[in-house]
């Protein structure tokens, strides 16, 4: 039955026994006069007949009885004194109570605090399956819950202005708002997780207080942990006394606080409301406690939205930034690999880096001539002066080495006081840095080179540049790589050997550091020239290939063995003594004399050995041994 059906099943159940409701004494359209055309038409009676109109033309209309019309009124007790008969009829008791709990039994979602009238039926208290109204003798009528805040058109408002946030920010004021206006309290602030350490909770927005942007509270233990816990309204006040709690009481009152409110969403507790204390000096009500408790309902069901919605809003901001830097960067890739000047391919990639917002920076590629880094280009004014001044970077500097451990890219915050980079750069061009971020690029174990970044337009969000610093990057470099192998075979001046002495120079400084031995050993083929007298070309080819194949299964990890003529092939083994080379060499030399040699020709080949430090100290020194 619903709360219209009832409330007209208690009005006739009241008229029945002669007694007057509320809608009885309002006068409404039906008792209201209406003249000329408004008048409502005549309504014939139970048989058929018309009304009869008074004959002298006075307003009221006479309506006949007939017999039928006339029923016997029942005794009701001696007449009332005449004095009493000019007194109106008292009106009748309405029953409040009753069609309150009515109201909230129809209720779908009872406020926190009041319970269902339904529920609480007791014998004689009308409830869901009760069809009639209460009687004084059936029920004695409870007084009703005073806790409650029960102003549903302010709380459908304050969740309405809730839930009407679009950001963050404007949730927190107008929580701050709703909450002052409301109940009149000396402050109120929002305390959230601090992003970066989930334990800490910090101050977001506070009003009517000034606290200081590094304070924050441990969510293990203490009052707050208390309230994670309980997920209840605590009252600060309630741990004054308490010595477990006083360090954390103190911080709480400083910021004062004297309610914690929490903010709960699916289990998910996403914020805490820190409420002052009233200005009027009074204590909370229950039904103050009520409101705010619904406040924090909506409060935090409309945080947990927008935290989602502003995460989801930055990873498809990420994502279109990075779709668009892909068609970019693959605009820039095909434009560079369409040149064939380096020149050009400078001015190509000197405007994407102004587009992405790098202001300084540097490419630098390994030069193996000289086992140093230099510079390829920088930005076109070259603020720093690197390539004007011919600064390199030697492949020992720490910052190198830092680089080559690195898996990606790799940012110095306290880059003013690293001495590797003092190596480098001078003091002059270290004070015109703003930030040092460094992005190697690698063809296997080998760093090939890197980009440094000294300046950015935005330095506080780096990473935004890196998916297409990176891509610039891998772009160029196998660029120039190419672009290099491709110009080396049209030179007029070809030089091979100086980057083997240079790979064995680097072998001799490490076994210097480590204090080991190295050991170079020459094999030389004496009648190469017979074999290829004989066997031509081709024959002559496979030969060395076979040889090759050959010595690398002999080698450790760190050996590695060059060919530096025709007929020669010189070993290096770095840790290795010559009471070890000798063996070694004099087994490799009879399988290869055992695996190639026919019956037309017998292979002649020789070894030399010379062990560093005892037979020289550098690269020059011990090939003058073995040759």
């Amino acid at each position: 039955m619903g709360l219209l059906e009832k409330a007209m099943q208690y009005k006739r159940e009241l008229n029945r026994k002669g007694e007057q409701t509320l809608i009885d004494r309002i006068k409404g359209p039906a008792d209201t006069e209406m003249d000329g055309d408004d008048a409502l038409p005549d309504i014939p009676d139970a048989d058929g007949d018309m009304p009869v109109s008074d004959p002298a033309g006075g307003s009221d209309d006479i309506v006949l009885l007939t017999e039928s019309d006339l029923v016997e009124v029942p005794d009701e007790g001696p007449a009332p004194d005449s004095s009493d008969a000019a007194l109106p009829p008292e009106p009748p008791v309405v029953d409040e109570d009753w069609i309150e709990k009515e109201l909230l039994s129809s209720h779908d979602a009872p406020v926190s605090g009041v319970r269902d009238a339904a529920e609480d039926s007791e014998p004689g208290i009308p409830g869901a399956d009760d069809q009639g109204p209460p009687s004084a003798a059936r029920r004695e009528v409870p007084p009703p819950y005073e806790g409650s805040f029960r102003d549903y058109l302010v709380l459908y408002e304050t969740g309405k202005e809730i839930i009407r946030a679009g950001s963050e920010q404007e949730l927190f004021d107008t929580l701050i708002f709703l909450i002052m206006g409301q109940i009149g309290v000396s402050s109120v602030s929002i305390m959230v997780q601090d992003r970066e350490m989930q334990k800490q909770w910090v101050i977001a927005e506070s009003r009517g207080v000034s606290i200081e942007e590094s304070f924050s509270f441990n969510c293990d233990g203490g009052i707050l942990g208390e309230c994670d816990d309980r997920r209840d309204i605590v009252d600060i006040e309630n741990f004054s006394h308490n010595e477990k709690f006083k360090e954390d009481y103190l911080n709480f009152i400083s910021i004062d606080a004297r309610l914690l409110v929490p903010m709960v969403y699916q289990e998910n507790l996403v914020g805490i409301i820190v409420i002052g204390n009233k200005i009027s000096n009074e204590e909370f009500t229950d039904e103050d406690k009520d409101y705010l408790y619904s406040v924090s309902q909506f409060a935090g069901a409309t945080h947990y939205m927008l935290f989602n919605k502003i995460h989801v809003q930055k990873e498809l901001d990420s994502l279109r930034r990075e779709i668009s830097g892909q068609v970019d960067l693959n605009r820039v890739r095909d434009d560079v690999f369409s040149r064939d000047s380096m020149e050009e391919v400078k001015g190509i990639v000197q405007k994407e880096m102004e587009k992405i917002g790098v202001g300084m920076y540097a490419f630098f590629i390994m030069n193996e001539f000289n086992n140093r880094y230099i510079p390829l280009f920088t930005e076109e004014k070259d603020f720093l002066n690197i390539t004007e001044n011919k600064l390199s970077i030697d492949v020992k500097n720490g910052l190198v080495q830092f680089i080559a451990r690195a898996k990606g890219p790799v940012e110095i915050d306290d880059f003013k006081s690293f001495d590797a980079v003092f190596e480098i750069f001078t003091k002059t061009q270290i004070n015109r840095m703003t930030i040092f971020r460094l992005y190697p690029f690698r063809l296997g174990d080998n760093c090939v080179g890197f980009l440094v970044v000294f300046q950015l337009s935005d330095p506080s969000r780096p990473e935004d540049c890196d998916g297409n610093l990176n891509k610039i990057a891998e772009i160029l470099y196998p660029y120039i790589i190419s672009f290099e192998n491709v110009r080396y075979t049209k030179r007029k001046y070809i030089d091979t050997v100086e980057q083997v002495l240079n790979r064995i120079e680097e072998e001799l400084r490490k076994a210097e550091r480590l204090g080991i031995p190295l050991t170079l050993v020459e094999m030389s083929i004496k009648n190469f020239k017979r074999y290829y007298t004989l066997f031509g070309i081709k024959k002559s080819q496979e030969l060395m290939g076979n040889i090759e194949s050959l010595v690398k299964t002999k080698l450790s990890d760190v050996d590695f063995s060059i060919r530096h003529d025709r007929n020669r092939i010189l070993i290096v083994l770095p840790g290795k003594n010559r009471d070890f080379a000798i063996p070694l060499s004099n087994a490799l030399r009879n399988e290869i004399i055992h695996a190639f040699s026919g019956k037309d020709l017998h292979l002649l080949v020789t070894f030399l050995a010379a062990e560093y430090p005892r037979d020289g100290e550098d690269v020059y020194s011990l090939i003058d041994s073995i040759e």
